[in-house]
Formats: C-alpha cells, structure tokens, sequence
C-alpha cells in the first residue's frame, strides 16, 4: 500500500508510520518538525516538511503527488485547544480551526484531483471530542466536530465508487498533545495534574489511557481497502457511541 500520513511528527501520526513501515508499506511521512521527521527517515520512510496550515506547505504536498496515486492518506495533523475559552487569544483560536479542521478539507481537495482515485482511502483522525462535547474543551472540540461533520458529509458525496472517507475518533491517547491537554484541563478545574488523572481513569471502563501505538493501528485499519466502518469510536468506552 502506498501511503501518506500527515501528522507524522505527532504522537499518533509518528505511531502510524512505524506500524506501516513494519507493515511492509511504502510511506511518505508529512510534519512541521524536521527534527522528529529524521527518526523516521533512518527507518526508511520517505519524510516531507512543512505546514498544510500555509498554501505553501498544501500546494508543495499535493504537486508530489499529481502523478502518483496514493492508495491511502492518513489525515492526522492535530494541535491541541483544551482550557478556558477566555484563555484564547483570537490568533489562537484560529490556529486550532486551522489545523484541526480546514487543513483536513484542504488537504483533500488539494489531493482529490490527482494522488485520490476511486478506491483510494482517506482515513480523518478526529477524536472522542468530534462525539461528546467536553467541559473547558470548547475549542478542540468544535474543530474536531467540524472535522467529523465534514467526512460524513463528503462521504455522502463520494459514494460507493469515490473515494472511501472513514473517520477515527480515539478516546485519550497518551501523545505529546494529550499531555499539554491534560494540563490545561487540570489548571482550568483548579487540580493537580494527579488528582486529574485519577479522575478521568475513574470515567474509563478500561481504566488507562490509550497508547500510540494502539491508536495508530486503528488508523490503519481503517486504510486498508477492505470493508471498514464508516466512523470507529475507540474510546476504552468512555463514549459508548
């Protein structure tokens, strides 16, 4: 499978590229941070800078691609919006919608005249957040239901012989941006980090935080061409959905 999995320079988009890599796939590894992107490069996956948030950055990958279908992309760009709304400036606001949301659609359309046939998957990592609305979460959470809302509408048009639109939405997985958001919830309640941990194992019927790895492997299954959800809730069942 040929692959392109943005976000690679993240947590869960990184653990994408691993798992394929082992998976014998040919991958193409797309992120901001050159510095993370060189890891991947010495396991063989052919790495791109840049930021799909600028028409730089989205016109560069999607002209590498014009004559080079890919089977499969893995939209996994993300930037973390947890805390107090009023703890946002208008800049930052922006950037969340930015990446979280208009970079998945842009990304598409950008990709959909040339690198996306019919058949071809592309596989939108949302979150829990894109299913339940979150307290001090507004932010992510309204990016990432944006996100989702999108998917499920270009789905629609796309049909059974365009491309396949699936969408994951992970519940809490432990990542650099899971970490920053962790804290942002636990200083908007006036908690430790520790006692906010605690209280959110207790909403977790599994009782612990998904890993990377874990999430990253669900991405990929929802590339492959066999049949697969529409939308794959992994949330330990925090969100029964």
């Amino acid at each position: 499978m040929r692959i392109l999995i943005t976000g690679a320079s993240g947590g869960i988009g990184g653990a994408a590229v691993l798992r394929a890599l082992e998976d014998g796939h040919e991958v193409y590894a797309h992120g901001r941070d050159a510095s993370r992107l060189a890891g991947l490069a010495e396991r063989d996956a052919e790495v791109i800078t840049g930021d799909l948030a600028t028409e730089e950055g989205l016109s560069a990958l999607s002209s590498r691609f014009d004559r080079a279908p890919l089977d499969a992309v893995i939209a996994a760009q993300g930037v973390p919006g947890g805390g107090a709304i009023d703890s946002f400036t208008d800049a930052e606001l922006r950037r969340v919608l930015e990446v979280n949301y208009r970079s998945v659609v842009r990304l598409f359309r950008a990709l959909r005249t040339g690198a996306l046939q019919a058949g071809s998957r592309y596989v939108v990592v949302a979150s829990q957040a894109s299913l339940r609305s979150e307290p001090y979460d507004a932010v992510y959470c309204s990016s990432k239901w944006a996100a989702l809302a999108w998917a499920e509408a270009q789905r629609k048009i796309e049909g059974d012989s365009g491309v396949r639109i699936r969408s994951l939405c992970p519940g809490r997985t432990v990542t650099p941006l899971f970490d920053d958001a962790m804290a942002s919830f636990a200083a908007a309640r006036g908690l430790s980090l520790e006692d906010f941990t605690a209280d959110t194992l207790e909403l977790i019927p599994l009782r612990r935080f998904a890993s990377a790895t874990e999430t990253a492997e669900s991405a990929l299954f929802l590339a492959s061409p066999d049949p697969r959800p529409a939308v794959l809730a992994q949330t330990g069942g925090e969100v029964p959905w």
